[in-house]
């Protein structure tokens, strides 16, 4: 059963790594994955919709190797959605927060985990 268990579980990894290569493959994939990293390393202002969407693709871009040669923390993208939520950036602010001013915020601590100030 261990063994039968085992060479799924290959098959299932096989076939994600190739479904994740077609994906890659596309130009406009490609695009919106170094877009975001632009995005995430430059905007003043972000959304948390905005914000979890740029990081996914950044999540996808480092899984798939697509960012070589860039200086990106692989743990970059799980940092961003942990410490750019509303709640939290409250807390850090230590002050309630219009939403422009949230906005900014997320922008900011973005900026600082992506290593771009």
């Amino acid at each position: 059963a261990i063994d039968n268990l085992s060479t799924v579980v290959r098959q299932i990894i096989a076939t994600e790594e190739e479904e994740r290569k077609q994906l890659i493959a596309q130009p406009e994939i490609q695009d919106k994955i170094w877009r975001s990293l632009g995005i995430l390393r430059t905007a003043r202002m972000l959304s948390g919709d905005e914000t979890f969407e740029l990081a996914s693709n950044l999540r996808l871009g480092v899984a798939c190797g697509v960012y070589k040669g860039e200086k990106i923390d692989p743990g970059a993208p799980s940092k961003l959605i942990a410490l750019s939520g509303s709640a939290t950036l409250t807390v850090k602010s230590g002050k309630k927060l219009s939403a422009a001013e949230r906005d900014a915020l997320r922008a900011e601590t973005v900026r600082n985990i992506m290593g771009d100030h």
